[in-house]
This record gives C-alpha cells, sequence and structure tokens, in this order.
C-alpha cells in the first residue's frame, strides 16, 4: 500500500548486517524522502566498535531524539573541554530507552551490545557542511587514538575527560 513503511525484520536485519560489514561498524537507512525534508528520519545500526566523534549541531533548531529499538547504548554529554558530564544509558525496552537532545550540546554515542538499532528523528534540511561542529579535544574517526577513546568511553564516567 502505497505511503506505509513496515518497520520490522525485512528492514533491520540487512541493515544490522551492513553494519557488520562496514568500515566504521555502523549503517543507516534513511526513511525520508529528500535531505530537503523538514523532518529527517533514519534507523541507525551500530556495533561496538563503531566510533561516532563527540560533535554538536549549531543551528538553534536542529534537536535530536533517539529511541533505542534493539540493544543497548550509551550517550555521553561533554562540556566545552571534553569532560564528561552525562552518560545516559538507553535499552530497548527498558525504562530508559530514548532521549532528546537540544541543538549546542557536545554529545557522542556509542553501541554496548553487539547488533544494536535506534531511531533517530531530526529537523531538516540536512546540509553536511553545517550539520556538525567536531570535537576538537576529541580524535577524528580516522586518528589512530580513535580507537583508544572508544576504549576509553566504554567505563568513562561524569567528571571524567579523555587523555592522550
Amino acid at each position: 500500500m502505497k505511503g506505509i513503511q513496515r518497520l520490522d525484520q525485512t528492514i533491520t536485519e540487512p541493515l544490522l548486517a551492513q553494519s557488520r560489514a562496514a568500515t566504521r561498524q555502523r549503517a543507516h537507512l534513511n526513511l525520508h524522502d529528500s535531505y530537503h525534508d523538514p523532518i529527517q528520519r533514519f534507523l541507525i545500526a551500530m556495533q561496538p566498535a563503531s566510533y561516532v566523534r563527540p560533535h554538536y549541531h549549531s543551528e538553534p533548531d536542529k534537536w535530536e531524539l533517539f529511541t533505542a529499538i534493539k540493544g543497548t547504548f550509551s550517550f555521553f554529554i561533554f562540556n566545552d573541554q571534553g569532560v564528561i558530564q552525562q552518560r545516559i544509558e538507553l535499552s530497548a525496552g527498558e525504562s530508559c530507552f530514548g532521549l532528546h537532545l537540544e541543538p549546542g550540546q557536545w554529545h557522542s554515542v556509542i553501541a554496548t551490545k553487539i547488533n544494536s538499532l535506534f531511531f533517530e528523528v531530526k529537523r531538516g534540511p540536512y546540509c553536511a557542511a553545517r550539520d556538525k561542529v567536531f570535537a576538537l579535544w576529541a580524535p577524528s574517526e580516522q586518528d589512530p587514538d580513535a580507537s583508544s577513546y572508544r576504549h576509553w568511553l566504554q567505563q568513562a564516567q561524569p567528571g571524567e575527560r579523555f587523555t592522550r
């Protein structure tokens, strides 16, 4: 039927397989038609080896909503110096399964179980050149320290800061 897209294992299992095979250990599926759409909706499959460099969204209307569909995630909120202010655990089917994030907050996420999947909704339109401001105090995804940073995040707690 036109206008209906089921979100079930016929979509999620291939997406999870794609994330396992990907160099970045994550994959996404856009559910919106265009990057120009006013609301962007997508599924993101992540493996524990995935690293998302801390970043924030500078545009005042670029909020984000995350909902855990499968598995578990740790979301991190940082201050301007890279000190963790909050570590928020999201688990599919548990009491804390989602997170609404206002713009301008440094954040990152790691999957803490294999084959984790979340649904993200955010304001569009999407413009890659203006979407994210990356933290200079955290390694880029290509930096050799990225793996160390990700390992640190697995145990990191509020009040801690990564040191190289």
